[in-house]
């Protein structure tokens, strides 16, 4: 995004969209899917004002994740 290449930012949203749906992260597939729209309508500012969001999500997910595969210290139950 910050060297303004929005077609490859626009593949990674859809690469994300199709993973997190993978997961059953909805929250995360639906602000990928978001993003993807909007880099496809050329609405790039509008995508990237979703970019915190989609990596706040992210950062649930992976904390998530590491606490199942017993990363974080915790023993999954």
């Amino acid at each position: 995004v910050e060297r303004q290449d929005f077609a490859t930012a626009r593949r990674h949203a859809h690469s994300l969209k199709g993973s997190s749906a993978n997961l059953g992260a909805e929250l995360l597939r639906e602000t990928a899917s978001a993003i993807e729209a909007h880099y496809r309508d050329n609405e790039n500012a509008q995508a990237a004002a979703l970019l915190p969001e989609l990596s706040h999500r992210f950062e649930i997910l992976t904390a998530i994740l590491r606490h199942f595969a017993g990363q974080d210290g915790a023993r999954p139950s």
